[in-house]
């Protein structure tokens, strides 16, 4: 399986822009696993320009599935002394698929520091957890990763509290710079909406923002909890909080969804 320290060291350039080839591997259904553009769109940004600060914020939207070649274009809109900006585009088989804005912003002196919304203490550790194994007829993507249930419903339970705390890591997780595997693994989990589904129906994600608080040395396991705060008319609005075994924040998330059943 290619893991994706491989496909990225694979890409090549194509003029200003990033060419990848995507395996069938990563794919979710007929298109590409969403996380893995984000990665691959972060990747091009930092090839852009290597002297960018650390990520704060990425911003994408999901407009067309891309195939297995797909070309990535950063460009940096703005430069400061201590952000930047960078656009991205990326495109597969003649078709705009994903546009995606990161912020990149340099540390610097304040009196203001806390973290208000520490790891949930009465959660079971990921060793502790329950396994959730990819199945047969899911996601190519999900076998990439190992995901263990903390807490939370299960996908098309009828639950009524749509909502559920997963740890994921990635399986291959050598050669990963840990902001681009902290980028694929943000949208490992499943839209919390399919929890309340009674019946398997396909979904997609329309839009996707995830927000550093703080990039952790080194990222194996990460705690994702994923809740529905409304659904209706096919799309569903939900936030995403996200902690490192070690008790603090990495980052929140919030995301559109579309759900056709």
């Amino acid at each position: 399986m290619t893991s994706l320290a491989q496909i990225i060291a694979g890409m090549t350039a194509d003029g200003a822009a990033q060419q990848a080839h995507i395996p069938e591997t990563w794919m979710q259904g007929r298109t590409v696993f969403g996380g893995l553009v984000a990665a691959l769109g972060l990747e091009s940004a930092l090839r852009a320009d290597p002297e960018l600060p650390p990520l704060r914020s990425a911003q994408m939207m999901f407009m067309a599935p891309p195939a297995s070649e797909a070309r990535f274009e950063a460009q940096i809109l703005r430069r400061g002394r201590s952000t930047g900006f960078v656009g991205l585009t990326c495109e597969s088989a003649g078709k705009t698929c994903a546009r995606g804005t990161f912020v990149f912003g340099a540390p610097r002196e304040s009196e203001v520091r806390h973290d208000r919304f520490p790891l949930p203490g009465h959660l079971p550790g990921p060793e502790d957890s329950r396994l959730v194994p990819p199945r047969d007829n899911g996601p190519a993507f999900f076998h990439n990763f190992e995901v263990r249930r903390a807490a939370g419903a299960l996908p098309v339970s009828g639950a009524t509290e749509p909502e559920f705390h997963l740890w994921v890591r990635l399986n291959d997780r050598a050669d990963l710079a840990p902001v681009i595997a902290m980028t694929c693994i943000a949208d490992c989990p499943p839209p919390a909406a399919l929890t309340a589904m009674t019946a398997p129906a396909p979904v997609a994600t329309i839009s996707w923002q995830l927000d550093v608080a703080r990039i952790p040395e080194r990222v194996e396991w990460v705690l994702l909890h994923s809740t529905s705060q409304a659904a209706g008319d096919g799309y569903s609005v939900q936030n995403m909080d996200l902690w490192s075994p070690e008790g603090y924040r990495i980052a929140g998330a919030r995301q559109m969804v579309a759900i056709f059943g």
